[in-house]
């Protein structure tokens, strides 16, 4: 097996790369709507519903409000991602 440069044959490296990528991304295909989830739930609190009547705009309720709070998941779910990439084998 001899190691491919990206720059002498593009198509073939991706085409050795894709079912790597497909394992990954089915790996990891189930924590995305949990993530979406999340943030749909803070939606539904009071905080979210105090700034929709203050009159703030839904981008500044996002960024501000629902994502903050529901960061502090995403970026454990993403440590733990990284983790088991880096480190630990699946059997």
């Amino acid at each position: 097996m001899a190691l491919r440069v990206v720059n002498a044959e593009p198509w073939q490296w991706a085409l050795h790369l894709f079912f790597p990528w497909l394992t990954l991304a089915s790996l990891y295909a189930e924590s995305t709507p949990s993530v979406a989830r999340r943030i749909d739930q803070q939606y539904e609190r009071d905080y979210i519903r105090t700034a929709r009547a203050k009159g703030l705009s839904e981008r500044r309720i996002l960024y501000r409000h629902a994502l903050r709070c529901s960061l502090i998941s995403i970026v454990s779910l993403f440590g733990l991602d990284v983790g088991v990439l880096v480190g630990v084998p699946r059997c």
